[in-house]
C-alpha cells in the first residue's frame, strides 16, 4: 500500500513537463506571443538591485564571462505543484546570447556539470540512507528534496571579457524544506571565492541571484553590483539581458527580509515532525528585526534601481480614523524608472509589547522620466494596527502616540505625522478561535528614538471610531435542487473527482458528472505560476494518455524500483499508441515571491488577466491559486509559492491577482492554504502551535484582506494541524471566522488526501479526514475520488454525518458550479 500511495503522490504533484524540443510542436499561438510580450515588458518590476554603482547598464553587447550554477541551469520557478510547462524557458545563457553577447566561458559549464554529477551520486546514496532510517521508499523521501550546489575548482584566469557575470541559483520544492547548509542557505566556498575574484578583476562585474528565496550574502556583501533575479517564469533570461543593456529598469522591493543566518533568532523553531511552536508570536520578518534593533543585510521594502527618487510631503489629512497621506515623487536620477512609496505606523507602546512598525499602505508610481514628478495619495485606517487582546477577544488601539513613517524602505523613512489617542479604543469584539498554545509568545521591549516636537499632529477620540461587534449567527442555505436528490447523489457532489477526470488532461480535478439533474461541472487546475497542464498527450478510443516524461519523474528515476517505474504512465508505456496528438502550452508567470516584489497591484491584475485568458482557452473554471501563506521562516520549501512575510502585501497581491482572473466571466481563483501552513516537512501531520494573537494579526489577516478586496470564488484549507486540529476540520475557523467575521460566501475546499491516516514511523498526529471536514463546513473534498466518497457515505449511514451536513456542503458546491457556468 505504501508504494501505491507514493505513486499517487507523484502523479498529483507532477502533472507533466517536457523540455525536449519536439519536432511535432505547432507554431506558437497568438496568445503565447501576446502573454510573453506582456511579461517581457513588465517583469523587471519584480527585480531589484541590492547593491549598485554606475558600472551598469552598458550601451551594447560584448564579450561576457558568464559562470555560476544558474548561468545555464537557470531557475524559472519552484518545484512540485508550483511548476508550469511553457513551450520554452529562456536561461541566462540564452537570454544573453539572444541579445548579442558572446559568452567566452562555455567550457566552464561542462566542467561544472561534472562536479554536479559527482555530487548527485553522493546525494542518491544519502536519500537511500534516509529512506532506510524512516522506513519508507527512496522516491518518497527524495520528493522535493533539493540537492545543495557542489564545491568545485575551475580556473578562471584564462578568460578575457568586457564584463563578468556570476549567477547563483537556489531552488526549493513542494514536499521538502530548505537546509542551513552550504550550497543552499549558505554560499559554497567555491561561490564565495570566484565571486570575490571576479569582483576584484572586473570593473563591470554583476552578481545575479537567481534564487527562490534568501541566501546568506554576508561573505559577498561588498560586491558592488548585486541583482536579485527572482525566477520570472518563461522570460527570466530575457529580463537579465534587458536589464544589463538598460532596456528595462528594475523597480522591485524586497517583500521578505534578507539577513545573515546568525541573525535569524527563531530559524530552528521549524521543521518538527509532530509539533512546531511559533514562539516568536507576532515578531515575524521585519517586525522582529526592527523591534530587536537588528540590522539585516537587506531590509524589508528595500530595493535599488538605475535611478534615484525624492519623496516629499504634500498633505496629511484625516476623515475620522481614515488617514490620507499625499506625497510628491520626483525622479532625480539619470534613467526612466518607477518608485514605491511605503507607509509604516509605529504603535503606542501602552499596555502590551508590539512590533516597532507595521506596513499600512504602499503605492507605485508610473514610469517617470528624469526630472519628472508624480503626486500620489495613500490612505489607511489607524485600526489596521490595533493589537488583538486574547483576554477580551477584542482588537484594541491603546491610548498614546502613533508615529506615521513614510519612505521607500522599512529602514529609510521620515516621520510625517503623529496620531494621538487619549483613551483605549476597542475596534472589534470577536470570540476565541483556533485553540490554545502551550507557551507564552516572545515579548520584546521596543523603544523609539524619534524627536517629535515639531511633527504634525492628528488628535483622534472615540467618536472617530466605530466598534464592530460580530454576530456569530451563520446559517447555511440549502439549494432546492440539492435537497431533491438522493443522499447518495448529494454525497457525490461533495467529492471532487468522483468520476475521475476527462475534460482536460492535466487539470487537478472535476466535480461530479453523472447526476442528470446537474447539467454543469467545474474544471479545476493547479499551478500558482501559471496553469499546470500536460504539455503533450494523445487521445484514442481508450481515452487520453501522456506522451512526455516530466522533470519530477526524471529526478525520481534514480530512486524508483523497476516495478514502481513500470507503473508510471510515461512515454515508454504509450509510445505505440496511435491516437491523435495534442499540445497544451501555458505561460509560466513569475513566482509569487517575485510578483510581490513588484509592489504593483496593477501589474498583478494584468498577470491575473493572462492566467484567465489561458483558463478560457483550456476550459478551466477554477484556478487553485494564489497561495498567500506567510514567509514565517526562510527555510520553508514552498515559500516561492507565497508572497511575503507581511500580511498586507500578501493579502493585497492575492486580491489583485484574483481581480485580474475574475474580471473574466466563468473564471475564479482559490486562495490558499488556510492557515499556518509554513513548512513542508511532514506537512500532512505537522501541528502548528500558535497563539491566537499571532494567528489573527499575522496568519489570518492576509486572507481577510484578499477576501475583502476581491471576493475570490473559493478558499482552500491547509494540510497541517492548528493547535491540535486541522484547519479543514475547525468549525470555529470556517464558520465563525471565515463566514461570520469575514462575511465570505464562497466555496471552501480541502487540500488533497483526506484519509485520516497516521503514517507509521513519521508522526503522531493524523492527517485531515473527509468525514470531519464535511461535518465542520468544508464543502468540497479534494483529490476526492471514490475512496473519500465511501468514507463519507459510511459515516452518513452510521449517523455521524447528517443530512444537514451534506446539504450544506453540496449546496455550496452546486452554487459555485452554477456561478462559473452562467452567462452574464
Amino acid at each position: 500500500m505504501r508504494s501505491k500511495a507514493i505513486i499517487l503522490l507523484i502523479f498529483f504533484i507532477s502533472i507533466t513537463f517536457c523540455r525536449e524540443i519536439d519536432p511535432d510542436e505547432p507554431e506558437m499561438a497568438l496568445y503565447e506571443k501576446e502573454h510573453i510580450d506582456i511579461l517581457r515588458k513588465n517583469a523587471a518590476e519584480c527585480t531589484l538591485f541590492l547593491n549598485r554603482n554606475d558600472a551598469f547598464p552598458i550601451s551594447k553587447p560584448g564579450k561576457v564571462l558568464l559562470i555560476g550554477s544558474g548561468a545555464r541551469e537557470t531557475i524559472h520557478g519552484g518545484g512540485g505543484s508550483g511548476e508550469t510547462e511553457s513551450r520554452y524557458y529562456t536561461t541566462c545563457e540564452e537570454g544573453l546570447e539572444d541579445a548579442g553577447f558572446e559568452i567566452v566561458s562555455k567550457d566552464w559549464f561542462f566542467k561544472f556539470a561534472e562536479y554536479k554529477k559527482q555530487k548527485h551520486q553522493q546525494f542518491i546514496k544519502y536519500m537511500f540512507r534516509l529512506a532506510e532510517k524512516y522506513d519508507c521508499t527512496a522516491e518518497h523521501i527524495s520528493f522535493g528534496n533539493i540537492e545543495p550546489q557542489p564545491e568545485y575548482t575551475i580556473e578562471l584566469d584564462q578568460y578575457e571579457a568586457d564584463i563578468a557575470i556570476y549567477v547563483i541559483s537556489r531552488t526549493s520544492s513542494e514536499g521538502n524544506d530548505r537546509t542551513i547548509t552550504k550550497g543552499d542557505l549558505y554560499l559554497t566556498d567555491s561561490e564565495v571565492r570566484d565571486i570575490l575574484f571576479l569582483n576584484k578583476k572586473y570593473d563591470k562585474f554583476l552578481l545575479v541571484l537567481n534564487t527562490v528565496g534568501p541566501v546568506d550574502l554576508s561573505p559577498v556583501k561588498s560586491v558592488s553590483n548585486i541583482l536579485l533575479l527572482t525566477p520570472l517564469g518563461i522570460v527570466t533570461g530575457d529580463i537579465l539581458a534587458d536589464i544589463i543593456l538598460g532596456k528595462v529598469n528594475p523597480s522591485g522591493k524586497l517583500a521578505t527580509t534578507w539577513a545573515s543566518v546568525k541573525d535569524y533568532k527563531f530559524i530552528e523553531e521549524f521543521g518538527g515532525t509532530d509539533n512546531v511552536r511559533y514562539v516568536e508570536g507576532v515578531y515575524v520578518g521585519y517586525r522582529y528585526f526592527d523591534s530587536a534593533n537588528i540590522k539585516p543585510l537587506y531590509p524589508f521594502g528595500y530595493g535599488k534601481s538605475y535611478t534615484d527618487f525624492s519623496i516629499t510631503k504634500e498633505l496629511v489629512s484625516n476623515k475620522k480614523d481614515i488617514i490620507t497621506i499625499n506625497v510628491k515623487v520626483k525622479n532625480i536620477g539619470k534613467y526612466k524608472g518607477k518608485e514605491v512609496v511605503e507607509i509604516y505606523v509605529s504603535p503606542s507602546q501602552q499596555n502590551k509589547d508590539k512590533p516597532y512598525q507595521s506596513l499600512v499602505a504602499f503605492k507605485k508610481t508610473k514610469d517617470l522620466e528624469p526630472g519628472e514628478e508624480q503626486s500620489l495619495s495613500l490612505t489607511f485606517k489607524l485600526s489596521d494596527v490595533a493589537r488583538y487582546d486574547e483576554d477580551s477577544t477584542s482588537y484594541i488601539l491603546d491610548r498614546g502616540t502613533y508615529i506615521v513613517r513614510v519612505g521607500n524602505s522599512s529602514d529609510k523613512t521620515n516621520v510625517y505625522c503623529i496620531i494621538t489617542l487619549n483613551e483605549d479604543i476597542v475596534t472589534e469584539k470577536l470570540k476565541h478561535v483556533g485553540g490554545e498554545s502551550d507557551f507564552g509568545d516572545v515579548e520584546l521591549e521596543v523603544k523609539y528614538k524619534d524627536v517629535l516636537t515639531d511633527v504634525e499632529k492628528i488628535e483622534l477620540t472615540k467618536d472617530d471610531f466605530t466598534t464592530r461587534e460580530v454576530k456569530y449567527d451563520y446559517q447555511p442555505k440549502y439549494n432546492e435542487l440539492i435537497t431533491s436528490l438522493s443522499m447518495e447523489d448529494v454525497g457525490k457532489v461533495c467529492i471532487c473527482n468522483f468520476n475521475g477526470v476527462s475534460h482536460l488532461f492535466g487539470e487537478a480535478g472535476e466535480t461530479v458528472l453523472d447526476i442528470p439533474q446537474i447539467k454543469n461541472y467545474l474544471v479545476l487546475a493547479d499551478g500558482p505560476a501559471g496553469l499546470r497542464l500536460v504539455k503533450k498527450y494523445g487521445e484514442d478510443e481508450n481515452g487520453k494518455y501522456r506522451l512526455c516524461v516530466n522533470p519530477i519523474e526524471k529526478r525520481l528515476i534514480d530512486y524508483l524500483s523497476p516495478e514502481e517505474y513500470a507503473k508510471l504512465d510515461t512515454l515508454d508505456n504509450n509510445k505505440n499508441r496511435k491516437g491523435e496528438v495534442h499540445f497544451q502550452f501555458a505561460t509560466a508567470i513569475p513566482i509569487a515571491t517575485a510578483l510581490a516584489q513588484s509592489f504593483n497591484e496593477d501589474f498583478l491584475e494584468l498577470v491575473g488577466d493572462i492566467v484567465a485568458k489561458e483558463m478560457e482557452i483550456f476550459g478551466v473554471n477554477l484556478w487553485l491559486a494564489p497561495g498567500l501563506n506567510i514567509h514565517r521562516n526562510v527555510l520553508n520549501g514552498r515559500n516561492f509559492e507565497y508572497f511575503s512575510e507581511d500580511p498586507l502585501i500578501s493579502g493585497k497581491m492575492a486580491g489583485a491577482l484574483t481581480r485580474g482572473v475574475q474580471s473574466h466571466q466563468k473564471r475564479g481563483t482559490t486562495i490558499k492554504h488556510l492557515t499556518c501552513n509554513n513548512q513542508e516537512h511532514n506537512r500532512f501531520n505537522s501541528n502548528s502551535i500558535v497563539s491566537e494573537r499571532a494567528l489573527r494579526e499575522i496568519y489570518l489577516r492576509g486572507f481577510k484582506i484578499a477576501i475583502e478586496s476581491s471576493n475570490p470564488v473559493a478558499l482552500m484549507t491547509s494540510y497541517n494541524l492548528l493547535n491540535g486540529v486541522h484547519p479543514s476540520e475547525r468549525v470555529e475557523l470556517l464558520k465563525d471566522v471565515v463566514r461570520s467575521e469575514w462575511g465570505y460566501e464562497g466555496l471552501i475546499m480541502s487540500d488533497w488526501f483526506n484519509s485520516g491516516v497516521r503514517p507509521i514511523g513519521l508522526a503522531n498526529h493524523p492527517s485531515q479526514y473527509a468525514v470531519n471536514n464535511i461535518m465542520n463546513g468544508n464543502n468540497l473534498q479534494m483529490g476526492g475520488g471514490k475512496d473519500d466518497y465511501d468514507l463519507v457515505m459510511e459515516a452518513y449511514r452510521e449517523g455521524k454525518i447528517t443530512k444537514d451536513h451534506l446539504y450544506e456542503c453540496a449546496s455550496k458546491v452546486y452554487e459555485t458550479i452554477e456561478k462559473l457556468n452562467q452567462e452574464n
